[in-house]
């Protein structure tokens, strides 16, 4: 059964999966932006009501993906798997949905895109202190979904 655990800042998270009652082996997470997602691949998702990829369009895009990235790609280009990671990695909407098993690594997917720019990882030319959005960790034991939003 999921467990949702409310968090104000970034120092409750390491606090809760530092816990000796967090086995974060038996855990699986996936960080999105918004709890109401669903587990549904970018390829698969409905936008304004319609369905924008049919399978003809999603095998085209992948095909001419395939096309002009091995000009600028190393390594195997004859495995489907890392064709279609390399080009999910880039953008291309695929069937695949990213997971980790490291809950900061979904943390910063969940709060991706929250904080004004200039703001994280650089100096911020003011002294007003960066308020992101408190965010909620939801867990259950592997192999069910973690979200982190």
């Amino acid at each position: 059964m999921a467990k949702e655990v409310a968090l104000e800042c970034w120092d409750d998270l390491l606090k809760e999966v530092q816990s000796e009652r967090f086995d974060r082996s038996s855990y699986i997470f996936r960080g999105v932006s918004n709890s109401k997602y669903t587990l549904r691949p970018k390829v698969g998702r409905v936008l304004d009501g319609q369905q924008p990829f049919t399978p003809a369009k999603e095998k085209a895009l992948y095909e001419r993906f395939n096309q002009f990235s091995a000009l600028y790609r190393s390594g195997r280009l004859d495995d489907p798997w890392e064709n279609i990671a390399v080009a999910q990695h880039h953008g291309l909407p695929t069937r695949l949905l990213d997971w980790t098993f490291n809950p900061l690594v979904a943390a910063y997917f969940a709060l991706e895109g929250r904080f004004p720019a200039g703001t994280i990882n650089s100096v911020s030319d003011s002294d007003e202190p960066v308020e992101a959005d408190a965010f909620r960790l939801r867990w259950m034991s592997s192999p069910s979904e973690i979200h982190l939003t």
